[in-house]
């Protein structure tokens, strides 16, 4: 009897086991919505003005939503969400006259060439 016993609750404790395994299995544990790509970019530029001899260039943040391509001053609307950004984090600084920005200078130009 003692035997049987075992036999019967290692049995039960395996199905158990065997449950909680193979449920998650079973069912989504995600669900994959595919929407259409963003039609919205953004990007930061230094735009740059000589002030005393020096180059003073401030980082200024610009967004492609469609064909409008503008610099952010507030929150963006763009296909019907709203996109806030902290524009107290943008970059400033002095530089030498002859200094330039790194990235890529034509990124926000080609986006209004693309229009």
């Amino acid at each position: 009897m003692n035997n049987r016993a075992l036999s019967i609750g290692v049995v039960v404790i395996l199905a158990v086991v065997l449950v909680f395994v193979a449920l998650p299995l079973s069912q989504p544990t995600a669900e994959v919505i595919v929407k259409q790509p963003l039609n919205f970019k953004i990007a930061t530029m230094a735009v740059c003005q000589e002030k005393d001899g020096q180059n003073f260039c401030e980082d200024k943040l610009f967004y492609k939503c469609g064909d409008e391509v503008k610099e952010v001053s507030g929150p963006i609307v763009c296909d019907g969400k709203t996109y806030n950004f902290d524009l107290d984090k943008l970059g400033s600084g002095t530089f030498n006259p002859n200094w330039s920005d790194p990235r890529d200078a034509d990124f926000v130009a080609n986006w209004i060439a693309e229009k």
